[in-house]
């Protein structure tokens, strides 16, 4: 596996693991809403698993939709450094719930997110694609998760 392609897949799984330990964080914050940060943290160490898959099995096999993946290594890396700093200030400060939804707003619009659900929306010509929906089968769709939970409707006008 060329060393780029390599980084990209442990950034990005790396990625997934901190955005499900920063919702495990915020059901802790948030007990009355614990249910939907739990469900969704484990939604994203479910993606997580699935691109660990795709690295050690498929991928070499040419089996994974590659584009799963954000080809930008640099803005993968930024995302983990930002959500490792708001994880830290909401350690400290702990946030209002309206925060925290922005917050998980913005990481489910991040790119990560973004070529991940781009892959699940792709029509199943691919095998791989095909598996891919099936092992995140219900895992989609967080940004409207999060939107329904802050009472926003969508799409958000610019």
């Amino acid at each position: 596996m060329d060393a780029r392609i390599e980084e990209i897949f442990n950034a990005t799984i790396i990625m997934e693991r901190r955005i499900a330990g920063f919702y495990n964080v915020l059901a802790g914050l948030f007990p009355d809403d614990a249910v939907f940060w739990e469900a969704l943290s484990k939604e994203e160490e479910t993606h997580a698993a699935i691109i660990h898959a795709g690295k050690d099995y498929f991928y070499e096999e040419g089996l994974f939709p590659i584009e799963m993946l954000d080809p930008d290594l640099d803005r993968i890396n930024e995302l983990n450094f930002m959500i490792e700093e708001k994880l830290r200030h909401f350690k400290s400060h702990t946030p209002t719930q309206k925060e925290a939804l922005l917050f998980a707003l913005q990481i489910e619009n991040s790119s990560g997110e973004y070529y991940f659900q781009i892959v699940l929306s792709m029509p199943m010509g691919k095998a791989a694609i095909k598996l891919m929906k099936e092992l995140a089968e219900g895992e989609r769709d967080h940004i409207r998760k999060v939107m329904a939970m802050i009472n926003m409707e969508w799409p958000i006008a610019a």
